[in-house]
């Protein structure tokens, strides 16, 4: 007859008769790593799609920034200068 067996065992059956209570053990310590695993990886990824969002915005807010300090350089410029090298374009572009 099998002796009465306490709360704290932790044995399960299998097909190939019992388990020892460190093999369900060490079976949590894996589940463990494995879920603590795929937390970090799911961290990871929403720190990297985080990353690159605030990367692109940045990016954009400078383009806009170069673009308008640009065209504001440009109307800045002498209107005669501007319209003077029109003229000498055009006048080359009818004499030849």
């Amino acid at each position: 007859m099998d002796p009465p067996r306490s709360a704290a065992t932790l044995v399960t059956a299998t097909p190939f008769g019992e388990s020892s209570p460190c093999v369900t053990y060490s079976n949590n310590l894996q589940l463990n790593r494995i879920y603590r695993t795929f937390i970090a990886s799911i961290l990871a990824f929403l720190s990297i799609g985080l990353q690159n969002y605030l990367f692109s915005a940045s990016a954009s807010s400078l383009a806009r920034k170069l673009r308008t300090l640009s065209w504001r350089g440009i109307l800045r410029q002498d209107s005669k200068s501007v319209s003077g090298s029109r003229e000498v374009m055009m006048s080359s572009q009818v004499y030849s």
